[in-house]
């Protein structure tokens, strides 16, 4: 199960999400990235790739890397995350909250 879960969608967020990313790694927390919009330029730092290797699940918004990367490679998975089922399968739903049969 994902403990925490990183919404990557600003350029700026490096000074945040990299002593984030090492404390997960020091302390063995589940997590999973997503990066989108200019977050997706914080996939050019080879200490932050490095970092993310340990994470469950990384994946960059297939149209925000071609937007702001061009044609480059990327490090990660390129795709998308449905946020919603994530959040079905973590909370519940309103209908059917978690545990309910």
């Amino acid at each position: 199960m994902t403990e925490l879960f990183f919404l990557v969608s600003s350029a700026k967020s490096a000074a945040v999400l990299e002593p984030l990313a090492r404390a997960c790694q020091r302390n063995g927390t589940s997590r999973c990235c997503f990066f989108t919009g200019e977050g997706v330029q914080k996939l050019k730092s080879p200490n932050l790739v490095k970092l993310l290797h340990t994470a469950q699940r990384t994946v960059a918004c297939e149209y925000s890397w071609h937007e702001f990367m061009g044609s480059k490679e990327s490090p990660n998975e390129l795709g998308k995350i449905d946020h919603q089922q994530r959040t079905d399968d973590r909370f519940g739903t309103r209908d059917q909250p978690l545990g309910a049969k």
